[in-house]
């Protein structure tokens, strides 16, 4: 992630290990673990700890990386979390101040699921447990349109889009005018590898533009995208006020990014040339509150050669033992 040019994430683990580690790296991270009853093809989640527990254990990790890491607490989704088990969530992140997340407005079997088992539509049901404020973080929001915008709006509620994720799952294009018009606190994610492939913000960016913006959309500018991923995602978090542009007093999150020289060039050619043609490898150096972590394309604050060893032998470790199973069982 880090030399991809991210410098904060949300982290939906439970465990807290990914939190650790990114940290170590430098990295800025919201620890955004999700509760999970029961996915709809059966499959229940044992859990090992209260949702207070959860919240203990992460305000102790916040502690340690203090400055890096902050905390949220968020449950699946209408489909996947009891009812509640969605309030005890949120209930236990007002009472700690924070996020409460879930994903939500994802796909039209969502909505059908609401309907058919609680008999109301999505963001009926979702306010009528007291769920929605401007403190609920909702990921995707692909099936909303102007009256349940507005209405997201007038509560206060946040959304972030996940392109990559919406189209590999089939999942209604999300109408990023609409959320413009009705001025949406909005950010841009990936909703992690397993959904879109990795964490390539550049790709958001790219297939955003592509498949939301100017085709569609002309008001979604390649501007407008490069503010969902920045300032836009910081005010998602509550963060606006420390990250996610350069103003002075504010923490030094830092990219530099090369870009083809041009004879002509101005604020919406680099916009332009940022969301349609930047990858990872034009990442040059990644700064995280003043602290350089990747320079020239390199880490400076791990040693990134003998991780990647590491990384190599367990992963043959882990295939070698796979490997030896099937033997075993082959006649």
């Amino acid at each position: 992630m880090a030399k991809s040019g991210i410098t904060c994430f949300a982290d939906s683990s439970r465990t807290g290990l990914n939190i650790q580690i990114a940290a170590e790296v430098g990295l800025r991270c919201v620890a955004a673990p999700m509760l999970v009853d029961e996915y709809p093809w059966g499959y229940q989640v044992p859990r090992a700890e209260s949702v207070k527990e959860m919240a203990e254990r992460l305000a102790a990790i916040t502690e340690q990386f203090r400055g890096l890491v902050s905390f949220s607490i968020g449950a699946h989704s209408p489909y996947a979390t009891l009812p509640f088990t969605l309030q005890d969530a949120k209930k236990v992140a007002q009472q700690w101040g924070v996020r409460f997340c879930l994903h939500f407005g994802e796909h039209p079997y969502e909505v059908a699921y609401v309907r058919k088992q609680y008999g109301k539509d999505l963001v009926d049901w979702l306010d009528g447990l007291k769920l929605l404020d401007s403190n609920t973080v909702g990921f995707h929001g692909n099936v909303f349109e102007e009256q349940d915008l507005n209405r997201l709006r007038e509560i206060g509620v946040n959304l972030v889009c996940c392109p990559t994720n919406g189209a590999l799952l089939g999942c209604p294009t999300p109408n990023l005018s609409a959320w413009g018009r009705a001025r949406i606190k909005a950010g841009l994610g990936t909703d992690g590898p397993l959904s879109s492939g990795g964490f390539n913000p550049w790709a958001e960016l790219r297939l955003a533009g592509a498949i939301l913006g100017w085709s569609r959309f002309p008001e979604v500018t390649p501007g407008h995208l490069l503010k969902m991923a920045t300032i836009g995602g910081a005010s998602v978090w509550g963060l606006d006020r420390e990250i996610g542009s350069l103003k002075v007093g504010k923490k030094a999150d830092v990219i530099t990014v090369i870009i083809p020289p041009t004879k002509y060039i101005d604020r919406a050619t680099v916009e332009s040339m940022l969301v349609f043609g930047t990858t990872p490898r034009d990442v040059t150096n990644v700064l995280v509150d003043g602290r350089v972590i990747i320079q020239n394309g390199k880490f400076t604050s791990v040693p990134e050669k003998s991780i990647l060893e590491d990384i190599y032998r367990y992963y043959d470790g882990i295939r070698n033992n796979l490997s030896n199973r099937r033997d075993a069982h082959e006649p």
